[in-house]
């Protein structure tokens, strides 16, 4: 399985811990109003079954979607709330918090391939989560752009179409079985599930990946590359076979194009030795050798990333 060129991810509940943000505020609604007698675990998993209902009906701004389905759960439960606890809800989720291993995950993941966030919220509130969290993505795509939400396919197509990607191009990533999973099979996508709470599994859809975290799934996209990385030396090596060419080295060149990468590619002491540098690759990638080249006063031969069994972000000396 080679590393896809991007891999969208849901956001809420797989980056965000949307569960446990909407348990607390329901655990401190039911303390201020004196509410026993039920978990707030259980009003959340019904608030959600009651939401996925009302999402399908037809697109409604998400802030709306909070304020009625508060209200939808408390009639459901014969809480008394105000319009006042509406509100609130509706404006808690810009402040939710990240897992505490998404904002490490997340860039590691982006040195091999692009994040794209294709999320069930509105566009201001995905900015001040992003904000707020330190999350990065090199696009984000949601249910406002797309004018519904997941499992409807609308978004997935508009992030296909966003970054000139097919399918088999890319991965989808989510916690949410019939939010991500099932759509995104159904599209042709390879999937990863990302079983967050460890449940049962709700359907008999088949993911590609299976993780309960993202920092083991950056593990295993890393894993990829390697194996991509190692086929395309194999490549390499029998193109060259009986020509007066010689590669001497092959450097990583660090997953981002900075000053601080292309110094380091710089050091490495076969480079000294080289009479081109190639790059193979992403725009990253190849940015990063220009820069060495310039400066080393070498020439460079660079070759973007074209198919998808060709490792990104991979320099060759």
């Amino acid at each position: 399985m080679s590393v896809p060129k991007a891999i969208t991810f849901d956001v809420f509940g797989t980056i965000i811990d949307w569960e446990g943000e909407i348990q607390d505020f329901f655990k401190k609604f039911m303390e201020k109003k004196g509410i026993t007698g039920v978990d707030p675990k259980t009003v959340q998993q019904k608030w959600e079954e009651l939401q996925f209902d009302y999402i399908q009906e037809k697109y409604r701004p998400y802030r709306q979607v909070l304020r009625d389905t508060l209200g939808i759960t408390c009639k459901e439960f014969g809480f008394d709330f105000t319009e006042e606890d509406a509100e609130e809800f509706s404006q808690s989720m810009a402040k939710w918090k990240a897992f505490p291993d998404s904002v490490e995950a997340i860039k590691e993941l982006r040195k091999y391939t692009k994040v794209v966030y294709l999320t069930n919220t509105d566009n201001d509130t995905i900015k001040a989560v992003m904000e707020n969290t330190c999350i990065e993505a090199d696009d984000v795509v949601t249910a406002e752009m797309a004018g519904c939400y997941k499992p409807n396919t609308h978004g997935f197509d508009l992030s296909r179409e966003r970054l000139g990607l097919t399918v088999d191009e890319m991965m989808h990533a989510g916690f949410g079985f019939k939010y991500d999973v099932m759509p995104g099979n159904k599209l042709g996508y390879r999937t990863i599930w990302v079983n967050r709470q460890g449940i049962i599994r709700p359907g008999d859809d088949q993911e590609d990946i299976l993780c309960g975290d993202l920092k083991t799934l950056a593990l295993i996209i890393k894993g990829m590359y390697m194996d991509d990385m190692a086929a395309a030396k194999d490549e390499l090596e029998k193109a060259i076979a009986g020509t007066d060419l010689e590669i001497i080295d092959y450097i990583w060149y660090g997953g981002e194009a900075s000053y601080e990468n292309a110094e380091m590619v710089m050091s490495q002491p076969k480079l000294k030795e080289a009479d081109v540098i190639f790059a193979f690759g992403g725009g990253k990638a190849l940015d990063t050798c220009k820069y060495s080249s310039c400066t080393s006063k070498k020439p460079d031969s660079l070759s973007p990333q074209l198919q998808a069994p060709v490792p990104q972000h991979l320099q060759r000396l």
